[in-house]
């Protein structure tokens, strides 16, 4: 007879998931409980801290910026910036058009209530949502995360976000966790 099913893992769940997950509340709950470490409804928000965080991010620092996508160019991807006739930090159009095409993991500022042991990051990119597939974007957030931890002993699921709050770059919201030697979580 065949040996019975590991508790921690269904013979029904990949093995790894590694790719796009739907952000429909109902579909998230659904994978949540099947993973218990994917996103679900209730960990799709940050906490009470990090929306504090948030409004003092939005009072006290965006305003010195022209733009959200001003403070990306600048803190994410290190893009030269310059000033506005207002005194504003800004970036150059020329300046991104010469970065066209950088793409960077990093960890979300604003994390969301994620369960335990599950990592909330973006994967910036600095090109058109029409340059890149399902495909293209998993491979970036595999080779991001590899360098982030030094081999391949990850798992990861990703969604657009429906309510971006930065519209002028392309990103997507990636949670990871790291997997035990061998890959068993």
């Amino acid at each position: 007879p065949a040996p019975p099913a590991s508790p921690s893992r269904s013979l029904s769940l990949p093995a790894r998931y590694n790719c796009r997950i739907s952000s429909e509340l109902g579909a998230m709950d659904r994978l949540h409980a099947r993973t218990g470490w994917t996103p679900g409804r209730a960990s799709i928000r940050p906490s009470p801290e990090i929306i504090e965080k948030k409004h003092e991010f939005y009072n006290k620092i965006l305003p010195f910026y022209e733009s959200m996508a001003a403070y990306v160019y600048d803190t994410v991807f290190g893009l030269a910036i310059l000033f506005t006739s207002a005194g504003k930090i800004d970036v150059a159009r020329d300046t991104v058009e010469r970065a066209r095409g950088r793409k960077l993991l990093s960890p979300n500022i604003f994390p969301y209530c994620v369960p335990v042991g599950t990592r909330h990051y973006n994967m910036w990119y600095l090109c058109d949502k029409a340059d890149l597939d399902d495909a293209a974007i998993n491979a970036d957030i595999s080779e991001g995360l590899s360098k982030e931890v030094g081999g391949q002993n990850f798992e990861f699921v990703w969604y657009e976000n429906p309510k971006m709050t930065v519209l002028d770059v392309y990103h997507v919201q990636v949670f990871w966790r790291l997997l035990e030697p061998g890959g068993a979580t």
